[in-house]
């Protein structure tokens, strides 16, 4: 049996299109499959809460780091499915640790605030 070549395309198409739907149910940092290094992290404050989120990712999403303090650093987080990050360098220049491992470096971020969070470092 022969099939044409509309026939082969056509399978295809409906291959590549069922193979990119995306998943059912909420997305959020704590269902994320990790992202491969090095990806930036974000930080910032609510209200009440230091949080960080996953550049390139809704502030929306972010994770509470612990509540509103001097500053971020020493406190562990997870983000993105990944656990072992901390701030580190409050009081000079800010960076990140990985389980003890430099991570990235911070400076500043000037954007506006969604979700209740107003951007105070990037880091990458």
């Amino acid at each position: 049996m022969q099939l044409s070549f509309a026939t082969v395309f056509a399978t295809i198409v409906v291959f590549a299109g069922v193979a990119s739907a995306a998943p059912s149910g909420e997305i959020t940092n704590s269902t994320l499959t990790p992202l491969a290094a090095p990806f930036g992290i974000n930080y910032g404050q609510t209200q009440n809460n230091d949080v960080a989120w996953v550049d390139g990712q809704s502030k929306c999403n972010f994770v509470v780091i612990g509540p509103n303090g001097p500053n971020p650093c020493g406190r562990p987080f997870s983000i993105n499915g990944e656990s072992g990050f901390t701030f580190e360098g409050c009081g000079g220049s800010l960076w990140i640790d990985l389980n003890g491992q430099f991570f990235a470096s911070c400076g500043n971020l000037k954007e506006a605030d969604v979700c209740g969070v107003h951007s105070e470092f990037h880091c990458i």
